[in-house]
C-alpha cells in the first residue's frame, strides 16, 4: 500500500490531462516512497520490537490520514482514491487485533461518507451505497481479525504441545513403543482435526544423561521415521 498508492497518486496526477497536479498531494505521495526503504532496511528491528503495535497503528492512522487528504484535494469522494479506503479496512484485519480493525473500519467509513457529502458531483444515493458496502467489508474485516487471531492462539498452542517431548521413568523401550503406538490409534480414530499426520520419536537410556542428549535422540528417531513414512507413502 505504502507503494502502490502513492505509484497511482503520481502516475494519474502526471499522465492524465484531467487532472490538476497538487503540491500537497505530490509531496505526499514521494514522502511515502521514500519511507519505504529505511523501512525494509529497519524491518527486523521493527519487527521484533515491543513497539511494534503502536508503530503499525500510528503508520495505518497516517495512511488513512494521507488517503483522506487525496481524496480531498482531487474533489471529494467520487475521486478514484476513495478505493484505497477498501483496501485498507482489508489490509487491518491481516494486521491488527479485532479491535484495531474496528477502529480502522470506523474510521475509513466516517470519512467516506463526510468526503462523499461534501462532494457536489457524488449523488446521496452513490455515497450511501458506497459507504455500506464500506461497512460490510468493515464487518467481514472484524470478524476475519477475530478468526486470525484464534488462529495464532491455536497454532501457539499446538507449538507449546509439540514441544512437550512425555517422560516415561522406569519404562523399557518396549513401554514406550506400546505408548507410541496408544497415542497414534487414538489420533487415528480422530482425535486429531483436519486429517493431520502426526509422528513420534523416542529415545531410552539405561545410564545419567543429560536431558537435552535425550531429547536430541528421540529427535533423531522423529525424522528418521518420517522420512520412512514418506518414502512409503
Amino acid at each position: 500500500m505504502s507503494i502502490l498508492a502513492p505509484v497511482l497518486v503520481l502516475g494519474r496526477t502526471y499522465l492524465s490531462p484531467d487532472v490538476q497536479p497538487r503540491a500537497l498531494a505530490v509531496a505526499l505521495a514521494v514522502l511515502f516512497l521514500a519511507s519505504v526503504p529505511p523501512l525494509l532496511v529497519g524491518a527486523r528491528q521493527i519487527l521484533s520490537s515491543r513497539y511494534l503495535n503502536p508503530f503499525l497503528y500510528v503508520w495505518e492512522g497516517l495512511v488513512i490520514a494521507c488517503v483522506a487528504v487525496w481524496v480531498v484535494l482531487d474533489g471529494g469522494g467520487s475521486s478514484p482514491y476513495a478505493v484505497f479506503f477498501f483496501v485498507l479496512v482489508g489490509h487491518a484485519a491481516h494486521a491488527f487485533s479485532p479491535r484495531a480493525t474496528v477502529i480502522a473500519g470506523l474510521s475509513a467509513v466516517l470519512l467516506r461518507l463526510v468526503l462523499g457529502l461534501v462532494d457536489a458531483r457524488e449523488s446521496v444515493i452513490d455515497t450511501v451505497l458506497e459507504v455500506v458496502v464500506l461497512a460490510l467489508l468493515a464487518t467481514a474485516s472484524t470478524l476475519m481479525a477475530q478468526g486470525l487471531q484464534g488462529l495464532k492462539a491455536l497454532v501457539g498452542r499446538s507449538r507449546t504441545l509439540a514441544e512437550q517431548a512425555v517422560l516415561l521413568a522406569d519404562a523399557d523401550e518396549g513401554a514406550a513403543g506400546a505408548l507410541e503406538r496408544t497415542l497414534l490409534q487414538q489420533l487415528s480414530d480422530g482425535a486429531l482435526l483436519h486429517g493431520g499426520r502426526v509422528t513420534i520419536g523416542s529415545a531410552t537410556t539405561s545410564v545419567v544423561v543429560d536431558a537435552r542428549q535425550l531429547l536430541a535422540s528421540a529427535d533423531a528417531r522423529l525424522y528418521d521415521t518420517r522420512r520412512r513414512d514418506r518414502f512409503r507413502g
